[in-house]
């Protein structure tokens, strides 16, 4: 039970300030309201206890758990020690700023967290925590977000460092990773959804796991992608408008309907990549490797595809869409086109 001197100050609205709990196992307690200053819990359980609107103010936090509790904008400011432990229950809100905690785990379903300035080791996300709603760091450093199985919504991530997101299986989903950082990180076996990746450098980042590696609807506009290795990657109605793709490894990769007028891919290694209705237009390209790549509707108007590796392309569609391209040296053969045109003479419906 919290002291007698304590529920006074409840009572009575003023913080409590000082106090010190260690080992302690507190059940049931009702502490809405309460501003906690330069207090101290170690190895503290809060069990099924009431929080709503709670504010923790330069306290320390070492092992301190809240088991089942109800959490309703539960505010910490400057706490700092070993860190805290939230599970048993869906909260609502969970703020947390100018923190320097070892780790934050979170191992419930929440509707919003903000972790924003401070320094967080370690932010887990773990079982029963998969599902989170307007998850938002913001401006704080941390070593390491680990979201196995994560599913989040409306998630914003601004500035954020990609390389220390931990999360197989991941689905993210109307999130913002505006300015992102992500330069050599593996983002393999991810998908996004129209998520915001406007700005972001993603210089080098690799996927291993096409099939679940998705960017589906997603705006990259401007996003630094050079040198990416991206094989077998998804990126259907993605918005790659002007996208910096410089020899990047997109071999297989599937772009349909996708816009990217004006994307650098210069010396792209693009084997059997698929562009089905893609807007190419303007797309400076000049020695793109793409045999066997399927470009049927694209529009391509004004692309500079000097010295692209073009053989055994299905441009079905494509070549009443080249005005003002640049074909300078670009490889390209004819058997596809002429095939069609003998199928067509022969009353097959034209592609």
């Amino acid at each position: 039970m919290i002291p007698e001197m304590e529920q006074g100050h409840r009572r009575a609205g003023i913080p409590v300030s000082g106090s010190r709990w260690r080992d302690l196992h507190i059940q049931g307690e009702a502490l809405d309201g309460i501003v906690f200053h330069r207090c101290a819990f170690d190895r503290v359980v809060l069990l099924e206890a009431s929080l709503r609107g709670a504010v923790l103010v330069e306290c320390e936090l070492n092992a301190l758990v809240l088991d089942g509790c109800e959490v309703s904008d539960l505010t910490l400011v400057g706490c700092r020690g070993s860190g805290l432990e939230l599970v048993g229950k869906p909260f609502r809100s969970l703020v947390a700023t100018r923190c320097r905690l070892d780790t934050i785990e979170i191992g419930a379903e929440g509707d919003r967290l903000i972790v924003s300035e401070g320094t967080i080791g370690r932010l887990v996300l773990g079982p029963g925590a998969e599902r989170q709603r307007q998850l938002t760091v913001s401006g704080a450093e941390i070593g390491t977000v680990a979201a196995p199985g994560a599913s989040w919504e409306q998630a914003s991530l601004v500035g954020f460092d990609l390389a220390r997101l931990d999360a197989p299986r991941g689905r993210f989903r109307a999130s913002s990773f505006i300015e992102s950082r992500g330069d050599a990180a593996d983002l393999s076996g991810l998908a996004f959804e129209s998520c915001n990746f406007f700005g972001s450098s993603l210089r080098g980042a690799r996927i291993r796991h096409a099939r679940e590696s998705i960017f589906a609807s997603c705006e990259m506009s401007d996003a630094d992608l050079e040198g990416a290795q991206l094989e077998g990657a998804i990126f259907p109605e993605a918005v790659l408008e002007g996208a910096r793709m410089a020899r990047a490894n997109i071999g297989g990769a599937l772009f349909p309907e996708a816009t990217l007028r004006g994307a650098d891919l210069r010396d792209a290694a693009a084997p059997r990549s698929v562009w089905s209705g893609a807007d190419l237009r303007g797309a400076r390209a000049p020695g793109l490797e793409a045999p066997w790549g399927v470009f049927r509707n694209a529009r391509m108007d004004g692309a500079d595809l000097a010295g692209a590796d073009l053989r055994h392309a299905d441009l079905c569609g494509v070549d009443e869409a080249l005005d003002g391209a640049r074909l300078d040296h670009a490889r390209r053969t004819t058997e596809r086109k002429a095939e069609r045109e003998r199928a067509f003479a022969r009353g097959a419906q034209p592609c």
